[in-house]
């Protein structure tokens, strides 16, 4: 039978992918992707998207639900694009990014007779995250709202106190708003290209307790800048910097080519197996992972509209090196980041 967009297929979940999908087959043989389900999942589909050689489904009802599915402890899960698996035990997630690993090195990397090491599982499963990057906007009644953006989409889903991130990241953000508030602070439309706040960007260091906060504009600065940064520190005492961004370009590109220290430093500090790494506001963009390391190189990172051409970055395994186009250095042991 051909498939086609809206029909109903009953589906077996049997393997997900990266981005959270799970994936069955139809009894043709076509991969059909389903957001949200989890595998083991027995579900009926309806087919949103047809390919040649696979398709795009979404739940229409879970027949018989998977052993590993839970309920999820977010009320914005599946509405905001910020994770992926809450939906799932974490018993669960673990095996899924094994087998990615091992897919990755067996049938990608064609390399046979390798032994592997299942995944160090942490200890939190909540509030580990230590930046996160809020984009603001206003919703169609004229409120300002800040959040993650929808799966796929450039649509913010407002969300105060995203279970990831550390609980003051939440205090920052509601000072942030009251701010706006107070000095009527134009949000920046990105239809139009104007307005001036466009995102906030937070950064903490996990033993440190060292907070950043930089604040992305489509501007030089923001109005009432003595007030903002007297507001943040009279709540939060570990605030140790603020950052003004300029970015003035009409694009989906965050972070702009220039910053402003308007409090503290221009950095925070990150404790990694007892070695001391600097971050500088212009590498939060890479995504700096807290694994341990057994020595440790900075960084620069560069964006894609500074002066400097952006290096790709790209992992070696002959003798263990980490390397880019200039610099090698030598690692006691490799590690897996958390995706």
């Amino acid at each position: 039978m051909t498939l086609k967009k809206n029909d109903i297929v009953n589906l077996t979940i049997t393997s997900a992918t990266a981005e959270g999908s799970g994936v069955g087959r139809t009894d043709d043989g076509i991969a059909v992707f389903v957001q949200g389900s989890a595998i083991g999942d027995e579900l009926k589909v309806r087919i949103l998207k047809v390919k040649k050689t696979y398709a795009f489904g979404k739940i229409e009802e879970i027949l018989v639900p998977s052993k590993a599915r839970i309920t999820p402890d977010c009320e914005n899960f599946m509405k905001c694009g910020g994770c992926t698996w809450r939906h799932i035990s974490y018993e669960e997630e673990c095996k899924i990014k094994q087998q990615r690993v091992e897919d990755a090195v067996t049938r990608i990397g064609g390399l046979d007779n390798v032994v592997f090491k299942p995944i160090i599982s942490s200890d939190n499963i909540t509030r580990y995250r230590n930046k996160a990057q809020y984009p603001v906007g206003l919703d169609r009644d004229g409120n300002v709202v800040t959040g993650f953006y929808s799966f796929h989409s450039h649509r913010i889903i407002n969300c105060t106190d995203c279970i990831l991130q550390p609980e003051i990241f939440a205090r920052v953000i509601e000072i942030t708003k009251d701010f706006i508030a107070k000095t009527n602070t134009e949000i920046y439309d990105e239809t139009t290209g104007k307005g001036r706040l466009r995102h906030i960007y937070i950064r903490i260091g996990e033993v440190s307790g060292e907070l950043m906060v930089c604040y992305v504009v489509n501007a030089n600065g923001l109005k009432q800048e003595d007030l903002l940064v007297k507001m943040l520190k009279s709540e939060l005492p570990q605030l140790k910097s603020v950052i003004i961004n300029s970015n003035r370009e009409k694009t989906n590109v965050v972070l702009g080519r220039k910053n402003r220290t308007i409090y503290g430093s221009d950095h925070i500090t990150l404790y990694i197996e007892f070695q001391m790494a600097v971050i500088p506001v212009s590498d939060m963009e890479q995504g700096f992972h807290d694994h341990p390391r057994k020595k440790f190189q900075q960084c620069r990172s560069y964006h894609p509209h500074d002066e400097y051409q952006r290096q790709i970055i790209s992992h070696r395994q002959r003798n263990n090196q980490y390397t880019d186009s200039s610099r090698t250095i030598q690692w006691e042991h490799w590690t897996v980041p958390s995706v």
